[in-house]
């Protein structure tokens, strides 16, 4: 008898853990701004402005797309985590509210990251393969952003 007890005391926790699980979490309630986003900003060409869609705006943007898994714990805590660093780190859909210079060194990092292989992360291509990077798709990016902290950094006055 205590065998069965237990054997349904343990089914009963699985029970348990599995809905606490699969509880859908709140949605992410997101800001709208397009007016602000950097393709209102800052002329880009076309590759370059699928590239930032493909692998930048995921997790640098108010435009994130959430997968199902991000609904499963402990995934949706890591993916949630993940996209506030990413967003206070660079946010792609808040482009106006940075100052001309910030704009000038944020696209200089963008280049350094993606060139050195940084972003996006190993961690996002595991599951998104399509936002990986290719040396032409890099070399777009990086010629881009310098002309554009180019073109900011004469706007301001400043020296490129």
């Amino acid at each position: 008898m205590p065998r069965r007890i237990y054997a349904s005391m343990l089914l009963l926790m699985m029970v348990w853990a599995a809905a606490a699980i699969l509880l859908p979490h709140p949605d992410n309630p997101e800001p709208s701004a397009p007016a602000a986003r950097i393709d209102r900003h800052a002329a880009m060409p076309v590759d370059v402005a699928a590239t930032l869609r493909t692998s930048c705006f995921d997790c640098h943007s108010f435009e994130t797309h959430w997968p199902w898994y991000t609904n499963v714990f402990p995934a949706s805590m890591l993916l949630r985590r993940h996209v506030r660093e990413g967003r206070a780190a660079m946010n792609l859909s808040e482009w106006a509210g940075y100052s001309r210079f910030e704009q000038a060194d944020l696209l200089d990092d963008m280049c350094s990251e993606a060139a050195h292989g940084h972003m996006p992360p190993p961690s996002y291509l595991w599951l998104h393969r399509d936002a990986a990077l290719d040396p032409a798709g890099i070399d777009a990016l990086c010629d881009w952003t310098s002309l554009e902290a180019e073109r900011l950094m004469l706007s301001t006055g400043g020296t490129p």
